[in-house]
């Protein structure tokens, strides 16, 4: 980032701090998974063999690391990209962190129970900026209106309102977001998760 030019001061910062974000996101999905993991922090720029298992503890001081220095340089509204990450979405997501890493596991996530004092205090931060909508049904698209809708679309759902903390995008280019030719309803968007029912026995 510091040899970035052309950029200001806030734009840079919003840009590191989405980039820590996402980072951070990664990272807790690793070690909640399989608990030791690798955790390359600088460019891969030559061909490498070595890979190197990091403790878990480590793992959680880097995502609290790095999610402390996004919410600092994050904006509370996102850019004009609806689904960029805010100072909400790193607030939430330390909760979460604080609140997985206090169980503390075998005493192997550095964990302590100011944790769950920490995550009680992130969370309040995202209840209070993000106050629910009053009329429930508002919060989804109405199909029967619209049966036309894009599922892949927010703009065609009115899907942004005051709860949503974090939004993940779809792109509608249907070059690379047409789905699988094999399920029939996957022409546009991405809709394979309706492949996997909840029941173990659906097929």
């Amino acid at each position: 980032a510091e040899s970035v030019v052309g950029l200001t001061p806030s734009v840079k910062a919003a840009r590191v701090g989405e980039a820590k974000f996402i980072r951070a996101l990664m990272l807790f999905y690793l070690v909640q998974q399989w608990g030791d993991v690798p955790m390359p922090l600088e460019e891969t720029t030559t061909a490498n063999k070595e890979v190197t298992r990091v403790p878990s503890a480590e793992v959680y001081t880097q995502i609290i690391k790095d999610l402390t220095e996004a919410e600092a340089g994050l904006p509370v509204q996102g850019s004009t990209d609806w689904g960029s990450a805010t100072k909400g979405a790193a607030q939430f997501l330390l909760s979460k962190v604080y609140l997985t890493r206090g169980w503390n596991f075998n005493k192997s996530l550095g964990g302590s129970d100011s944790d769950f004092t920490q995550a009680l205090a992130y969370a309040d931060k995202v209840i209070a900026a993000y106050p629910m909508v009053a009329n429930y049904n508002d919060l989804f698209p109405k199909r029967s209106e619209n049966p036309l809708l894009e599922t892949n679309n927010p703009g065609t759902q009115n899907a942004r309102n005051s709860e949503v903390v974090f939004a993940v995008q779809y792109n509608t280019n249907v070059l690379t977001n047409a789905g699988d030719a094999a399920y029939a309803g996957a022409s546009i968007g991405n809709d394979l998760h309706s492949v996997f029912g909840n029941d173990p026995g659906d097929t």
